[in-house]
């Protein structure tokens, strides 16, 4: 979702080197332009179900390390930005997941992705301290409830 997410320093990648203080709130915009440019991304990638419900943690899943176990689907090969949502399809074959899905307690989800911060950029000084670019995905979990207003991560749903 392009909007202004608040991230611990710590949480921001090179957060060290950028000279960022660890403990400090930093607000983030999610450009829409480098969510459009990075929408092809998000095809193809796997559905866990395997959220580390602190909300501070994907459980990173490659080729090298499949983690079937907890592989319960797919996104699609749809991926597009539509403002202000990175929109696909989803596959979910794995019986537990969609009773969850069904019985409400698995209805949000969140992409795990990488970026470059841009400490330079100015998007309404007031609100934004940053703005990621390169956007480039990971894999999309499958959430007991949404994690916006958890302190110190700048998830939410639909992102």
């Amino acid at each position: 979702m392009a909007n202004v997410c608040p991230y611990l320093g710590r949480e921001i990648p090179n957060g060290a080197e950028l000279g960022l203080d660890a403990q400090r709130v930093y607000h983030l915009l999610r450009d829409p332009d480098e969510l459009a440019k990075a929408a092809p991304s998000f095809n193809s990638i796997p559905l866990i179900d395997a959220f580390d419900e602190t909300g501070h943690e994907h459980i990173q899943v490659s080729a090298a390390s499949p983690k079937k176990e907890i592989v319960v689907g797919s996104a699609g090969t749809d991926a597009g930005f539509e403002s202000p949502y990175l929109r696909n399809s989803l596959v979910v074959w794995d019986a537990k997941a969609i009773r969850g899905i069904e019985d409400d307690t698995r209805r949000e989800i969140s992409s795990a992705y990488y970026y470059c911060p841009d400490m330079t950029s100015v998007w309404n000084v007031s609100v934004a301290n940053s703005a990621p670019s390169a956007s480039n995905s990971g894999q999309i979990a499958l959430l007991a409830s949404p994690i916006l207003n958890r302190p110190g991560f700048g998830g939410g749903s639909n992102s």
